[in-house]
């Protein structure tokens, strides 16, 4: 590789020549190959893995005669590529140089000619040999030359650090890649490598040992792996959790078995993703993966859509015309929206969408508009009657003019703000449904037989014509007074502090949430708190278009859903009439169109009959995919992971805030069973509807916080009768009894007696319990790992159980289906391949099959003929099929083995009658695989084939072996013990 001339004082320290001329010297580092018999090689070796030095151990000089000074044109990791370029030099350079007289002519032509071919090499080539974009392409050929990584297998970035192993610290180089952790060191001679598959990491940590206070702690099920000298432990920390996070996703999406029973082809949001990814070239990865970041912790701030993509931020100050102070802060700007955010988190948030904005102007200074002008100040009009102040703007012109161009183009109608195109979820799809118009549910045909009955949608919520309370059940005077106050407080906030998106959102706003919404303001304020009315903006209509376009197709979801559209809130009179039941039947359906990587999952129903309540349909339909897919993540999917995180997040804030309860609820086993049936429908199916709508109001505004700090609160309550429990269901009841008895200041209650008013509930969670949104996400992020590596290991015991008869134990069966599926993982997420009718990669297909098969076998030249003989209709091996196929191979006996090497012989070969072995066919097809039936000698191997045959022949059938499976190269000392000494010949060299 032609690199720029660069100067070189000492040619022949730690260097070796290999060639040389009047002009050029072709040069080796001294000791490069060369490591395990020479200890000057040991010396250059440790100091290249211990300094952060990583020279090619190839390169060309130039050096004129009569000069000690050389210049370095070209340098090289393979012996092939350096002579090439030295022949190259010798065939075009060398007679040439011969005509000039000067020792400066000669270097001023030769720089030229490295410089023209320089710059005829592709865009992203350097010669720069210290650039950045260089040193990751060397370290992205080190990294797949040490550890034989495929092609595919991209490098995000790398590292030095020291390795702790064994109380000796190794110093060397971290290797972050898309699916793996690799760590390389070359200690006098001694080479330590660790590749670690993201999949199998249960634990990232921060660690302090000695004198060593940045280190990183990777922990997988069986060990522990620490690495300190860390120069960015923040940045590793970071880019490790992200990956982790990533492989976890991808792990479930192959292991979920709802992904093989889907009935509409789409993409999730991680596939998008990685198929963004696979078109950036390496050295852009860790970019776009900060980039990710970014845009998820801004989007889950201001809960905003996934497809709001930050475009820039920066510090400056907003003057609160309330407070009567500038308020400083962060100040971002994305596609769609300027927002803001306080340094200190009660002082001020806002969001103001650029659709909003009528003006954007500077402020001269010693304006009138503020009391309080700072330098670099900007006045914003929006058409919501709000004015905005901003002041410390660097570069307040290009500001400015950004902002103004950006309303502009929208107003022209450049940018198209929340369009079905740009929806995240919605461009799953591909609106291709599994069954016809003809498999339709019952209330379908019955909307195709009456076309106008279909899009009569409820314009209005149902409490305007059911009201909200429960069947039996009267709201008292003072109630109804209390209503009429809490709706008077928040017509004057909005009057002062604004309305709609762009308001001020302070700490009043958390005042009023707590004391209660009013009936008629509830759908406004949850639009607004939840983002949803952001989501909504820009797509009138879409509702209605995706009950229009999918009206005459039927789902798996729509079965589920019709099953429980009567057990949503059985005891309220809007569910007990068909104008409740039919519109909640469209919302939910709607969704499962809209995001058919949830499709439906059960208290979805229970959720969405709340919303509908106090929203209109369309509301309501968007309010459910605020909560489904921002405010309470991966709930509602099959396995309810997300459900199950939270879970694990409450164990450990209990553990921190509660910590004798902790225990003594730890020892009556029912930790584990306490939040999931409170989280996941938001507390509605367990407390009075009233008081839990009150915890709804929390929540969109709070976010899933609430629901942890309300849980704490319960418990707190109940601490004294807890502690005295000697049982389970005792704890169990005491819990039950008091939710049902919380109260509403303006609802009744189910109980004559109430325990305890929701509002002071609340109030103690968030004054007792601090816990804020970083801390969720940060102990959902560590949790995540383990609910995972648990829900897998459930699958594999699962799949060990379906296997039946296999010449393999039990923990063999399972070691064999960690392989398998992490074999299945690699070949679909490299490949980017989908099994059609399948869904997701859960089981093998032909490339998989070949791949695995090959490489964990010797039988690999026979594969296609295997996969044809296990393969099933639609081209797919299962787990089973394939353990019982390594069966005979690694443990069958002779008489078996050869049994089915015939049956692979009868697929490749033109057919025979059936009694008929055509020997010369049989035996080139056996000939490649005469290496399995060692240890016979010739003449024996002659005469159990003669003798063999014929039994083979007759014990071959139609019928294939029911199973095949894929293990792993750790496994190979596993499976080729042969089952019985009685028979040498059964071993196999797998």
């Amino acid at each position: 590789m032609w690199t720029k001339p660069t100067e070189i004082l000492l040619a022949h320290t730690l260097w070796q020549t290999l060639r040389s001329n009047q002009y050029f010297i072709m040069q080796e580092r001294r000791g490069h190959g060369d490591s395990a018999k020479s200890f000057f090689a040991k010396v250059v070796g440790t100091l290249d893995s211990v300094l952060d030095s990583r020279s090619p151990p190839y390169r060309i000089l130039l050096q004129t005669p009569q000069s000690e000074v050389s210049y370095q044109i070209a340098r090289g990791y393979a012996r092939e590529e350096i002579e090439y370029d030295f022949n190259w030099l010798e065939k075009y350079l060398l007679d040439t140089l011969g005509n000039f007289d000067s020792p400066a002519d000669i270097r001023s032509f030769v720089f030229a000619k490295i410089e023209s071919l320089i710059a005829a090499k592709p865009a992203d080539f350097t010669a720069d040999p210290d650039s950045p974009l260089a040193k990751f392409q060397a370290a992205m050929q080190a990294f797949h030359r040490a550890f034989e990584m495929p092609a595919e297998e991209k490098l995000v970035n790398f590292y030095s650090c020291s390795y702790w192993s064994g109380g000796v610290p190794k110093q060397g180089w971290m290797y972050i890649s898309v699916n793996h952790l690799c760590f390389a060191a070359l200690i006098m001679g001694r080479e330590t490598k660790l590749v670690l598959p993201w999949t199998d990491v249960v634990a990232l940590d921060t660690r302090t040992k000695m004198l060593l206070a940045d280190g990183i702690s990777v922990r997988t099920k069986y060990n522990e792996y620490q690495f300190y000298l860390l120069l960015n432990r923040e940045e590793m920390l970071r880019l490790m959790q992200q990956l982790t996070t990533r492989a976890m996703r991808r792990l479930l999406e192959i292991t979920d078995d709802s992904f093989s029973q889907s009935d509409v082809e789409y993409l999730t949001k991680l596939e998008r993703e990685d198929a963004r990814a696979a078109e950036l070239p390496p050295w852009k990865l860790k970019d776009y993966l900060d980039t990710l970041w970014d845009n998820d912790m801004f989007q889950e701030f201001f809960r905003l859509g996934d497809d709001e993509a930050l475009e820039a931020d920066m510090h400056c100050v907003v003057w609160d015309p309330f407070a009567k102070t500038n308020v400083p802060g962060h100040l971002f700007i994305s596609k769609g929206y300027l927002c803001f955010s306080s340094s200190d988190p009660d002082a001020c948030i806002l969001i103001v969408p650029y659709r909003e904005i009528q003006t954007v102007e500077m402020m001269a200074s010693g304006s009138k508009r503020s009391p309080s002008v700072l330098p670099g100040g900007v006045y914003i009009t929006t058409n919501t009657q709000n004015a905005l102040m901003l002041g410390q703007i660097e570069q307040t012109d290009d500001f400015v003019a950004l902002l103004n161009k950006k309303v502009s183009d929208l107003k022209a109608g450049k940018v198209v703000q929340n369009t079905e195109e740009a929806s995240s979820v919605s461009t799953t799809a591909t609106a291709t449904a599994a069954s016809s118009a003809s498999s339709a549910t019952d209330h379908t045909a019955e909307a195709e037989a009456n076309p106008a009955a279909k899009q009569e949608l409820s314009a209005l919520p149902l409490y305007k014509r059911f009201g909200t309370t429960v069947a039996n059940t009267t709201l008292g005077p003072d109630a109804l007074r209390d209503a009429e106050l809490k709706e008077h407080m928040w017509e004057l906030h909005f009057s002062k502090y604004g309305h709609g998106v762009s308001m001020f959102r302070t700490q009043r706003d958390r005042e009023l949430v707590v004391r209660g919404i009013p009936d008629s303001l509830r759908c406004r304020v949850w639009m607004l708190h939840s983002g949803a009315q952001n989501d909504k903006a820009g797509r009138d209509g879409y509702y209605q278009q995706l009950l229009r376009e999918h009206r005459a197709r039927s789902s798996g979801a729509m079965e589920e859903i019709e099953r429980d559209l009567h057990r949503s809130l059985p005891e309220h009179p809007a569910f007990q009439s068909e104008v409740g039941i039919k519109a909640l039947r469209r919302v939910l359906t709607a969704y499962s169109w809209r995001n058919p990587e949830i499709g439906y999952c059960q208290a979805m129903n229970i959720v969405a009959s709340v919303l509908l309540i106090y929203c209109n349909e369309e509301n309501a339909f968007w309010l459910l995919c605020a909560i489904c897919e921002r405010l309470l993540p991966d709930y509602y999917n099959k396995k309810v992971v997300g459900a199950l995180i939270d879970q694990g997040v409450f164990e450990r804030l209990i553990e921190r805030h509660l910590p004798p309860l902790f225990a003594h609820l730890t020892q009556l086993g029912i930790l584990g069973m306490i939040s999931l049936p409170w989280f996941i429908t938001c507390y509605i199916s367990t407390m009075s509807f009233q008081s839990a709508v009150h915890i709804l109001d929390c929540f969109f505004y709070e976010g899933p916080t609430i629901l942890f700090q309300f849980g704490l609160s319960v418990l707190a309550f109940t601490r004294r009768e807890l502690l005295a429990a000697d049982d389970d269901c005792t704890a169990m009841n005491i819990m039950n009894n008091f939710l049902l008895g919380v109260s509403a200041k303006d609802a009744a209650t189910t109980k004559s007696a109430p325990t305890q008013e929701v509002t002071a509930l609340l109030q103690y969670g968030l004054k007792n319990f601090n816990i804020s949104n970083e801390e969720i996400i940060n102990l959902r992020r560590v949790v995540r790992l383990h609910v995972v590596h648990t829900l897998q290991d459930n699958v594999s015991r699962s799949a060990v159980r379906s296997v039946e008869d296999s010449v393999f134990s039990k923990e063999e069966l399972a070691m064999l289906h960690r392989v398998y599926n992490d074999g299945c993982m690699k070949v679909a997420f490299w490949g980017g391949q989908r099994v059609e009718g399948r869904g997701r990669r859960v089981w093998l297909d032909h490339t998989q099959f070949a791949a695995l098969f090959s490489r964990l076998t010797s039988w690999g030249c026979v594969s296609e003929q295997v996969y044809q003989l296990l393969a099933d209709s639609q081209g797919c091996v299962s787990f089973s099929g394939f353990c019982n196929l390594l069966g005979v191979i690694s443990k069958g006996n002779l008489n078996a083995r050869l049994a089915f090497v015939l049956k692979i012989h009868s697929l490749s070969v033109e057919a025979v009658a059936q009694d008929e072995v055509n020997h010369e066919q049989l035996a080139a097809t056996w000939a490649s695989l005469e290496e399995l039936f060692v240890p016979l000698n010739q003449a024996e191997y002659q005469q159990s084939v003669s003798e063999a045959a014929q039994r083979a022949s007759a014990m071959a059938t139609t019928s294939a072996p029911d199973s095949v499976f894929v293990p792993d190269a750790d496994l190979k000392a596993t499976v080729t013990a042969p089952n019985s000494t009685a028979e040498p010949a059964a071993a196999a060299t797998t």
